[in-house]
């Protein structure tokens, strides 16, 4: 049962207004207040009896605060339980009445608090207080009491933690696998059932990854999420078993030796049943019961720093492949060659980087890109594109680029090289003053038709000679490489009916301002409005990201932009959004602030989400 101490449930002081009484006798000022009340409530969505291990949600009422900003809700972790926030939902009602022609009207501000209790053990439990802040608006809460009882054990039934039995490293993807068995004949009687999993919530510790499994034909619930799952009949002596099945990958973040609270799994068993009015048969009356697993050891190693070869990127796990194509073979010196660097490998490559690629290839051949390559991964592979330029003519081929990885299996690194790709690399070609076409003079065009063309003339006749004196010939040598500072030659005749500087400038501006009103009027023809507005939210939860001091204020913008967005990276945006929420609700986490690499994950994810928008538009 929920028992609040009334005594210590106070709330109130919302503003104060100081009133000037003057009197006609008195010289001097009183003051008094106008206090408006702010009223608070606790209450349990649920019915008793409550369980430990099953959360109870409770919901706080704020009445009297303003519309914005949000009011402020902090409380003190209780001992032996969780206490979490969940959600706020403020709701903003307006009435008006009219009564003998006289018009009122009301406003009423209501923000609803949605928490979860969840005791370790059975007994009572205090919470509170509670204290909720708006300015200079403060409300409290007293201390509340909830009674918790203990869950049968069942045993006909039992959840498993399953994880790999030897040490594992940083960076690896672990199988982690939870198994519900029950009995089949006790299949009838249980219902709703729900498992909890403290290892699910370690997200600073663990990053978690969903499997796909075309043979999923049921679900289970783990921690108010619904999972899919596989169903098998396992036989055993003591009768038959329905196993259910939820498979994840998990990504240790660092090392350390994790101790992991027992998973559990509380079901409702029917005791009394009854036929509803279409004669099936439903339980009238229901009791919890419970299974749970043992307390585990989690040890994650770090890798080692001994034999890291150069070509380490970060990658963990096994079976990598890397190929390399480049856009063209025959090249001159200093023209670029774009490489495409395909990686492969039955580890994860999503989250893979390249190398530093000027330790593979030797700067007096090469010139490599020093920034870092962002890949594309397509659910198998992950490519990179990059230009390199070759520096010398003697370069033969594109030598093998390693690539290198830590394998778990083996407890050492390994490393792969690509193929070599064969090149035919050609000198630039300088260009000098001998190279230089100019037109020769009457006097040139005369010797060099004598001196070069006797036998043509004289087999032509006078006819062809006459006209191949008056062919233009060009020379490749003797060119004027002086710089002509004659403004009359440079700048022409100005005298022509454009020649003026004024007629020259005033057709340029009335060109562009012309293009200028086709670009607006072209622009204002396609726009539509909804992208428009998109665009300017776009725009504005961008810069909200940019200037955010607190977090909550950070991972309100990137859901916005996610909402607006018109295709969402779902998969990076809730896991950003889980690493927000589970510091902003921690305890203390209130008013977290923003760190530079929590922004640059956030701009990085508003960049996608705002691509994505250009791509719908496109």
């Amino acid at each position: 049962m929920l028992n609040i101490d009334l005594s210590l449930w106070t709330s109130v002081i919302k503003r104060r207004y100081p009133i000037a009484l003057l009197g006609g006798l008195f010289i001097a000022l009183f003051f008094s207040s106008v206090i408006e009340a702010a009223t608070v409530s606790l209450s349990a969505n649920q019915s008793p009896p409550y369980y430990a291990g099953v959360p109870v949600e409770l919901v706080i009422k704020a009445e009297g605060f303003d519309e914005s900003p949000q009011p402020e809700l902090s409380f003190d972790q209780p001992k032996n339980a969780t206490l979490t926030l969940v959600g706020v939902s403020p709701s903003v009602s307006s009435s008006i009445q009219i009564i003998n022609g006289r018009m009122t009207s009301s406003k009423t501000v209501l923000f609803n608090y949605r928490l979860h209790f969840t005791a370790k053990r059975p007994g009572k439990n205090t919470i509170g207080p509670f204290v909720i802040k708006q300015g200079n608006t403060v409300a409290n809460i007293g201390i509340a009491t909830i009674d918790v009882g203990a869950i049968t054990l069942s045993k006909d039934q039992k959840i498993k933690l399953i994880l790999p039995e030897e040490d594992s490293f940083v960076g690896q993807r672990i199988p982690v696998k939870i198994e519900w068995w029950v009995k089949m004949d006790r299949l009838e009687k249980l219902m709703n059932p729900s498992a909890s999993v403290p290892l699910f919530n370690m997200k600073t510790d663990f990053q978690f990854y969903e499997v796909e499994n075309p043979a999923a034909d049921n679900n289970l619930t783990i921690d108010g999420q619904i999972y899919p799952a596989t169903v098998r009949k396992v036989p055993s002596k003591g009768g038959a078993y329905a196993v259910w099945t939820v498979e994840r990958l998990m990504v240790p973040l660092k090392p350390g030796r994790f101790i992991l609270d027992p998973t559990s799994l509380n079901v409702d068993e029917g005791i009394r049943w009854r036929r509803d009015v279409f004669g099936r048969r439903t339980a009238s009356q229901v009791r919890k019961i419970r299974s749970e697993d043992k307390k585990r050891v989690l040890t994650i190693r770090d890798l080692p720093t001994k034999g890291r070869p150069s070509s380490y990127a970060g990658a963990v796990g096994r079976g990598f492949s890397l190929e390399v194509a480049a856009d063209r073979s025959v090249v001159q010196v200093g023209d670029p060659i774009k490489l495409i660097l395909t990686l492969n490998g039955d580890a994860e490559v999503a989250n893979a980087s390249l190398p530093n690629l000027s330790l593979e290839l030797s700067s007096t051949d090469f010139r490599v890109p020093t920034s870092r390559v962002a890949g594309v991964y397509d659910g198998d592979s992950k490519t990179f594109e990059i230009s390199i330029r070759v520096l010398n003519d003697s370069v033969r081929e594109i030598p093998p680029i390693s690539y290198s990885w830590f394998d778990t299996s083996l407890q050492k690194y390994q490393t792969t090289q690509s193929r070599p790709i064969a090149l035919s690399v050609r000198s630039a070609k300088m260009v000098s003053a001998n190279d230089v076409v100019r037109a020769t003079s009457a006097s040139d065009e005369a010797n060099d038709q004598d001196q070069d063309s006797t036998s043509l003339v004289a087999s032509m006749g006078n006819n062809s000679t006459s006209n191949f004196g008056k062919r233009k010939v060009f020379s490749l040598s003797g060119a004027d490489l002086s710089i002509n500072k004659d403004k009359d030659s440079l700048i022409g005749n100005g005298k022509g009916w454009l020649g003026s500087l004024f007629q020259q400038i005033a057709c340029y501006v009335i060109a562009l301002i012309l293009l200028i009103i086709a670009v607006v009027i072209r622009r204002h023809s396609d726009q539509d409005p909804k992208v428009v507005a998109q665009i300017k939210e776009l725009k504005a939860q961008r810069h909200r990201i940019e200037k955010a001091t607190e977090l909550k204020a950070l991972s309100d913008a990137v859901r916005r932009m996610a909402a607006v967005a018109t295709s969402v990276p779902r998969q990076e945006l809730d896991a950003f959004l889980s690493d927000c929420d589970a510091k902003v609700f921690a305890p203390g986490g209130e008013g977290a602030g923003v760190d530079d690499a929590l922004r640059n994950a956030a701009l990085l994810l508003a960049d996608k989400l705002d691509l994505s928008r250009k791509g719908a538009k496109k």
